[in-house]
Order: structure tokens, then C-alpha cells, then sequence
């Protein structure tokens, strides 16, 4: 039911399509780690590891071997000052204290900062890489897999990384040191040493997997315990209502014995791995000792190779602890730049000003008109978008042409796919495009189209900080520009009885603020900007149709320049608009004028009203495109009578 061969991160078993990006191999992630540190700082590190390693070694020695030659205590030899008495017996023991000290703190220091500064750049890497990733990449599972256990990495990251690798290497070398004093103390202990060595490596090669598959299937077991502890209030009141209550205890303890399997079995394949090196040292400490008692070694020898045998003992346990712990950040760090290799959207060579193609590479792209887009024009040529390979098209062979200045109101099924189409956040596939302006948007760098193009979102979203940064985050619009904007929208009374006005800190008015005056925030931004294209998303129901009215009135009569597309399921917002596209599982059903498409009976946008409400309704939505066309129709018979005054003025 597991598939242990997975990350710990997955969650659910790999599905048949392929990953987005490929699994990085253990020589990847090194790679990565040790790229954020100079080659300079890691040779002094490793040099000073080996060197303090080095010195606490002879410092060993030295401290047995003179301890087993003069009867006096440990601590008389310890006290004696090697200036002032001439006839001390070690007087390198201090020399040798000093500089293992000294050493050790600088290592320990300069590891810290590298590995911090890794942590730190893998951070920033897992940021830009999901600021910059395709939209698509959100439905695929990789991006999932990621999510699960990104909050999870980054803490095991930031805790552990730094103590893990100190004890691991630190542990290593002083095992690799006891081991080469045993050496020293007697030639021949080099085979029993081998022999311990060439044991642990095997134990290791067949615990370190299993241990790590344990790991993968206690992740994965939890995660359903885990969840029956997000409830919310209403699948509270579901399960009360339902009386289901027993049942949902006997499942949540199902999956609650399973875990608590998973995680005995991970805790017994550790502690028997602990309990054979435990009994392979015995056996190697015997060995040693054995060998001693029947051999007549001087008392220094016999002190050497004990001390260090006990000290293999002691060491072997702890380095158990830490491979395990090892084994862990290194799937961690794994996970982590797995995410960092997430495709970005284009090549984002380009500056706002220029065309970039997307996936381009390095090249020079010309410039274009900083006044593009000039009029707003906006032409959907054979448009097909397709989330996936092989799944069913979200859009299909869409053709229709938007022309300057007018307000066009969108319908039916497709609505967030084409304002995905039309920001590209999808590409289009099957050879259709957008043209905005005749300028086809592929060969427009993402950066300058959107920067072109203002949106009001149906879910306004605000960080937390002061509102001027949520409105001006790279500060380049002035005081008096931003606060033109809110009164033109209707909210300086709002705004001004903030504490702090624009400066007020997000608790104050993050709150208090509902979604239509958030949606207002959006339209003074989009006053100041004044793009020649706005979309209104307003296919929530998060606001009242009083407010979403009042939105597109005010849209219309301080934008009057501007190409509006309104995305709507409230059909009274849509009725007054210049045309509309009504959409039928992503296929364009009907396009032009309300009032015209209304006057066939059998149409999807009909039918829609018909499906909305009673006889009254399906008449006052008639009424109001009926309005809006005569009122069109007048204007267009006064622009055509001003052009025919002013060619006979000419001509005369």
C-alpha cells in the first residue's frame, strides 16, 4: 500500500503522469549547500576540524601516556604551570588544551555562519521559485508533495542543521581518532579495528533504508491522525447532527494504531541497531582486553588502548543518533531543492518597455512604445487552453474582438480560464493567441503585460504591514496621488478615521474593511495607473449586488477611457455592458449586444435568465439592455451627425 521508495514528502502514491521536476541526487544537494559557501571557507573548515581533531588526539596521548608513567593524581599533573616549573612531566598538555580550544570555537563559529548562510540562501531560492513558477504548476501533484511538507522541512532545517553536522563530524573524527590510538597502543589491533570498522558500515547499509522507508510510512500514517484534528465548527455540527460521532472515534483510532505501529517499528529497527554496535564494541573491548592480559605491554600501552576502547564504546551510540538525524536533514535539504528546481514561467530576461519571448533564452528583444497598449483592442484568435496534456480543454477555439473603450460583460463556464489566458497565467495551446493591439502577448514579456493590465479580484488580498505598502509596495506613487485615488472611490472618510491614516498597521483595518471597500482599494490603484485594460472579476458572492453595482458605475464614470471586461454570474451587472461573451463549458456561445442575442429565444444568455428568477426579472434585465442599446445607438447617431457638420465644414 506504500510506496517506501518515495520521498518522506509525497503524502499520496505517485501517479501515473511525471513529476514536473526530477527527484535531486545526493550529490545535487551538496552541491547546493556547499555553493553558498566560499571554497576558501570550506577548506579552513575542513582544515580546522582535522586540526583540532588532531590536537585533542595528541592531547590523549599524551595526558595517558604521562598519567601511567608518575604515580601522582590526574590533578597534579592538570595544575603543574609549565613556566614556572622546569621538571614538569607533560608541559605540552597546555599548549596542546589551548589550541584544541581555540580551534574548536573558531570551527565551531565559522559552520555555523556557512551553514546558516546556506539555510538562508535555500530560503530565498524555495521563494523565487514559487513567485516565478507557472500557474499550472499549482494542479500538478509535485507542487502538492511540496506543500505538504515545506512548513515542516524549513523547521527541521532551521533547528537542526547546524548541531547535526557539528556533532556528526565532530563525533566521526574523534571515533576515527580512539580508533587510530588503539592502533598506535598495539600494531595488530589494526585487524580487530577493521573488523569493527567493516561491521558498522554493514549494519548501516542495511538499517540506514529501512529506516528511512519506516520514516516515509510514519509521515504518511500521520497525516490522517493529524486531520482529525483540523475540524471546523460546521463538520462539528455535521457529525453531531448526523450521529456519527462513534463512528468517527473508531476511525480516528484505526488510523491512530497504525501510526503508533509505524512509529514503534522506526523507534525498534533504531534501537537494534544501537544494541548491535553495543555489542560489537563488548566485543571488540574484549578482544583488546584479552589481548592485553596475556601479552606483558608496558603500563602506558595497556592505559592507551583501554581509554580509547571505551571511548569507541561511548562514541558509537551518539554516532548512531546522528546518522539518523543526518539521513533526515539530507531528504530534508533534498525536498527543499527539489522545489527550488520548479520551471519558471519565462526566461524574465527582459525589462518593462521590451518584447521578451517566452523560454527565449539570451537574446536582444526590441523595444516597444512605452504608450502600449495604445487603445486597448483585445482580439482572442482561435484561443484553446488546456490545463493538462490529454484532459479536456478549459477553453476552445474562442474568436472574438473587444474593441477600444467598450465594456464587455462575461458569462457562463470559462470565466477564470480566460482571465488566465488573457494574464498568461496559462499559456494557449493548439496555435491560438491573444492580441492586444495587434501585438500578440507571447511575444510580450509577462512583467510589461501584466504591469498593463489592472485587475480587481474577487478575493481582494492584503499582507499585513501599513496600508500604504499594500497599496504602493515599491513606493512610487506620492501621498497626495494615493489619497486623489481614495476619494475618488468613495473611501477618504474610511481611510481617515484609521489611527495612523495610510501608516495604520493591518490589525486596525484588516477587519474592519469588508471586500467591497477592498475592491475599491483595487480600483484606486487602477485610476492611478490608468491602463487602457481593467478586468473586474466579480464572480463571488462575497459582496452585496448593491455594492457590485455601484463598483461598475464607478468604473464607468472614472475610466471612461478604458477597455472593462466585467466577469460576472449576476447577469444585471452584464446587461448594460456594450457586449457580452456568454461561454458554455468553455466554448463561445453567443457574442454582441445583450439586447440583440436577447431577441432570440432560444439562446444560452435566454435561457439563462429564464434560469435566474421570475417573469419580473427576466423583464427588467430586458428592460436594461433595451436601455443600454437605444442609449448606444443615440450616441452613435450624434457622432455620426458631428462628423458629417464638421466634413461639410471642411468641404465648404
Amino acid at each position: 500500500d506504500f510506496e517506501v521508495g518515495d520521498s518522506r514528502s509525497t503524502g499520496t502514491p505517485q501517479d501515473s503522469q511525471e513529476d514536473v521536476v526530477v527527484r535531486p541526487s545526493l550529490t545535487a544537494v551538496l552541491r547546493v549547500v556547499a555553493g553558498s559557501c566560499s571554497k576558501v571557507g570550506l577548506a579552513l573548515t575542513a582544515i580546522g576540524l582535522l586540526l583540532a581533531q588532531g590536537l585533542l588526539t595528541t592531547w590523549d596521548y599524551c595526558f595517558i601516556v604521562g598519567l601511567s608513567n608518575n604515580s601522582s593524581s590526574m590533578w597534579d599533573h592538570w595544575l603543574k604551570i609549565p613556566l614556572n616549573e622546569e621538571d614538569t612531566p607533560l608541559p605540552a598538555l597546555w599548549y596542546l588544551s589551548t589550541g584544541a580550544v581555540l580551534t574548536g570555537v573558531a570551527v565551531n563559529y565559522n559552520v555555523s555562519l556557512m551553514l546558516n548562510r546556506a539555510a538562508n540562501c535555500i530560503h530565498d531560492c524555495l521563494v523565487k521559485s514559487f513567485l516565478h513558477s507557472p500557474i499550472t504548476i499549482l494542479d500538478q501533484q509535485i507542487l502538492n508533495k511540496i506543500f505538504s511538507c515545506l512548513s515542516q522541512d524549513v523547521r527541521v532545517l532551521d533547528e537542526f542543521l547546524v548541531p547535526a553536522f557539528l556533532n556528526l563530524s565532530q563525533h566521526c573524527l574523534l571515533l576515527i581518532g580512539c580508533l587510530g590510538l588503539v592502533v598506535m597502543a598495539y600494531q595488530w589491533f589494526i585487524i580487530p579495528t577493521l573488523l569493527l570498522v567493516a561491521f558498522t558500515f554493514y549494519l548501516f547499509s542495511l538499517c540506514l533504508p529501512t529506516t528511512k522507508a519506516l520514516e516515509i510510512i510514519e509521515t504518511k500514517l500521520w497525516r490522517p491522525v493529524e486531520a482529525y484534528f483540523q475540524l471546523s465548527e460546521d463538520e462539528i455540527v455535521t457529525l453531531r447532527s448526523l450521529k456519527a460521532s462513534d463512528f468517527y472515534r473508531r476511525q480516528f483510532a484505526e488510523h491512530q494504531d497504525r501510526h503508533s505501529s509505524a512509529l514503534f517499528l522506526l523507534q525498534s529497527v533504531t534501537e537494534a541497531l544501537s544494541l548491535w554496535l553495543s555489542l560489537a564494541c563488548v566485543a571488540f573491548t574484549t578482544c583488546i582486553t584479552l589481548v592485553f592480559y596475556f601479552m606483558e605491554e608496558p603500563r602506558p600501552v595497556v592505559a592507551l588502548g583501554t581509554y580509547s576502547c571505551l571511548m569507541v564504546t561511548n562514541l558509537l551510540p551518539f554516532l548512531v543518533a546522528d546518522s539518523t538525524l543526518a539521513s533526515r536533514l539530507v531528504e530534508t535539504v533534498r525536498h527543499m531543492v527539489q522545489a527550488c528546481q520548479l520551471p519558471e514561467e519565462t526566461s524574465d530576461s527582459s525589462q518593462v518597455g521590451t518584447i521578451n519571448p517566452v523560454f527565449s533564452g539570451d537574446v536582444d528583444f526590441p523595444v516597444v512604445s512605452e504608450g502600449w497598449p495604445y487603445s486597448g483592442e483585445i482580439q482572442a484568435v482561435n484561443l484553446t487552453l488546456t490545463n493538462k496534456p490529454g484532459t479536456h480543454a478549459t477553453l476552445e477555439n474562442l474568436n472574438f474582438v473587444i474593441k477600444p473603450r467598450e465594456t464587455v460583460g462575461i458569462v457562463g463556464s470559462g470565466k477564470s480560464s480566460l482571465l488566465a489566458a488573457l494574464l498568461r497565467l496559462e499559456e494557449p495551446s493548439g496555435g491560438g493567441c491573444v492580441l492586444i493591439d495587434k501585438v500578440d502577448t507571447r511575444d510580450v514579456s509577462v512583467k510589461l503585460l501584466r504591469s498593463k493590465i489592472s485587475v480587481i479580484p474577487r478575493h481582494p488580498i492584503f499582507f499585513a504591514g501599513v496600508l500604504r505598502t499594500n497599496l504602493d509596495p515599491h513606493d512610487q506613487i506620492s501621498d497626495s496621488a494615493l489619497w486623489e485615488a481614495i476619494e475618488k472611490v468613495g473611501l477618504l472618510e474610511a481611510v481617515s478615521s484609521l489611527p495612523f491614516g495610510l501608516l495604520t498597521e493591518s490589525r486596525h483595518w484588516d477587519k474592519t474593511f469588508s471586500a467591497a471597500q477592498r475592491q475599491l482599494l483595487h480600483l484606486a490603484l487602477a485610476i492611478i495607473a490608468a491602463n487602457r485594460i481593467l478586468i473586474i472579476d466579480l464572480t463571488s458572492r462575497n459582496t452585496l449586488p448593491e455594492s457590485d453595482k455601484s463598483l461598475v458605475n464607478l468604473v464607468r464614470k472614472l475610466l471612461p477611457s478604458s477597455t472593462v471586461i466585467i466577469m460576472s454570474e449576476r447577469l444585471r451587472l452584464v446587461m448594460g455592458s456594450d457586449r457580452v461573451l456568454v461561454l458554455d463549458s468553455g466554448k463561445m456561445a453567443e457574442y454582441g449586444h445583450p439586447y440583440l442575442i436577447l431577441q432570440n429565444k432560444h439562446s444560452h444568455l435566454n435561457k439563462m435568465i429564464q434560469d435566474a428568477g421570475p417573469l419580473e426579472l427576466h423583464n427588467e434585465l430586458f428592460d436594461i439592455a433595451k436601455q443600454a442599446y437605444m442609449s448606444e445607438q443615440t450616441a452613435v447617431i450624434i457622432r455620426e451627425e458631428s462628423i458629417e457638420s464638421v466634413d461639410t465644414a471642411v468641404h465648404i
